[in-house]
């Protein structure tokens, strides 16, 4: 709904009267049964069906999920110990494979 300026303040102005006068304005039972008539011809709302339904379903947990990554993830890093993984490929490559292979076996 677009509403003019002028528009909008005569709607502003009889709101803020209304709203000085306090209770004084009574309601009658038409107005509520009319209203509420009003409420029940509009039906129910249209829902989403089809693949836009599927994606906001997936939106929804993508920030849980991504966090879920990050702390196994932070978890996976801290139980692993990368340093001596590193260390024994370090070994292998610099005294070559051959030469290790030999020492793991006992025979020299």
């Amino acid at each position: 709904m677009n509403l003019k300026k002028e528009d909008l303040k005569k709607v502003q102005r009889a709101l803020s009267s209304a709203y000085k006068a306090g209770g004084d304005i009574e309601i009658g039972d038409a107005w509520e049964r009319r209203v509420m008539a009003r409420v029940r011809g509009l039906g129910p709302l249209r829902t989403r069906r089809g693949v836009t339904a599927l994606f906001e379903g997936v939106w929804r947990f993508a920030p849980v999920a991504a966090a879920m990554f990050l702390v196994l993830g932070a978890v996976l890093y801290q139980r692993m110990d990368i340093l001596s993984e590193y260390e024994m490929a370090r070994v292998f490559l610099e005294t070559g494979l051959d030469d290790s292979l030999f020492q793991i076996l006992g025979a020299s």
